[in-house]
């Protein structure tokens, strides 16, 4: 199973800077999601994420460095998720925004994919999945669907000044109810989620014999994965200037793994990294083994 979720910045799409703004719409979709179509000349002062398995929180301090308002369309854009015809997809969910410590509405995007075509009414998808499904007799993997979902508000950037957004939600966790020595040792596994050795002897001493399963299918309770994105759609000036990463374990038992360089860890479940003038040349993965 492909992983669900995975966490995109935000995108700024500039409508105008100065007081009179036109808000003509400027945000365009492609197989990538949203799209820069206009720079805005705004720049991150500061990013902290706090990434579990139950919920992730993002804090942004942007900053207006020009002399006039800057007015700014701004999506907060998800990954593609594959479709699978009867089977309903784990979005999302209780997506909250705050702006300078206030709440504050979004409203919500999504666009459907079916070979290469795009789609913004999913009972349209579903009808085209199934009839294909008929006609070729193929697999729903090999029709080839998918969705994105981003939520969208308009900003307005104070000229000379410093604005907090805060934005917190439920991810849509890739689960199995058991994982197994392929799980970790499968080489695009270990690759992707930066498996070592120490952790892989790790993972074989929790794997609970059973013998109802045969040698090297010995299945651990729970894994869960998700992938945090990082690197596309930074689309502000310049690096980001204080960047910190937390990665939170669901129980001190749980073992994780990551691809993320400078993390150490600062209590039985945490795990942490801070960096200034930041520029992220990698995406971060987090696979969780619970035991």
């Amino acid at each position: 199973m492909k992983p669900h979720i995975a966490l995109l910045p935000l995108l700024l799409v500039c409508l105008h800077a100065g007081p009179a703004a036109a808000r003509t719409p400027t945000v365009g979709y492609s197989n990538e999601g949203l799209k820069l179509l206009m720079p805005a000349n705004i720049r991150v002062a500061e990013q902290f994420i706090h990434v579990t398995v139950d919920r992730i929180r993002i804090h942004y301090t942007f900053e207006n460095p020009t002399t006039q308002p800057i007015e700014a369309r701004v999506a907060f854009p998800f990954p593609h998720m594959d479709l699978l015809p009867g089977v309903p997809v784990s979005e999302v969910s209780d997506f909250r925004l705050s702006v300078a410590g206030k709440r504050q509405g979004t409203r919500t995007e999504t666009v459907y994919w079916l070979q290469g075509q795009e789609y913004r009414d999913r009972t349209q998808v579903d009808q085209r999945l199934a009839e294909e499904k008929r006609r070729r007799g193929k697999s729903a993997a090999d029709v080839g669907a998918s969705l994105q979902r981003s939520e969208v508000w308009d900003q307005v950037f104070p000229p000379g000044e410093r604005l907090s957004v805060d934005i917190t939600y439920r991810p849509s966790l890739s689960s199995e109810k058991g994982w197994s020595q392929d799980t970790y040792r499968h080489p695009r596994m270990r690759q992707r989620f930066c498996v070592d050795t120490d952790t892989t002897s790790t993972l074989d001493r929790s794997l609970r014999p059973s013998p109802y399963i045969p040698v090297g299918f010995f299945q651990g309770p729970e894994v869960h994965w998700l992938s945090f994105t990082l690197v596309t759609g930074n689309n502000w000036v310049g690096p980001i200037g204080l960047f910190h990463l937390t990665v939170e374990k669901p129980n001190p038992q749980a073992i994780l793994s990551y691809c993320m360089r400078g993390m150490r860890k600062t209590s039985p479940t945490r795990f942490e990294m801070t960096q200034k003038n930041y520029r992220p040349d990698r995406d971060l993965d987090v696979i969780f083994f619970r035991r």
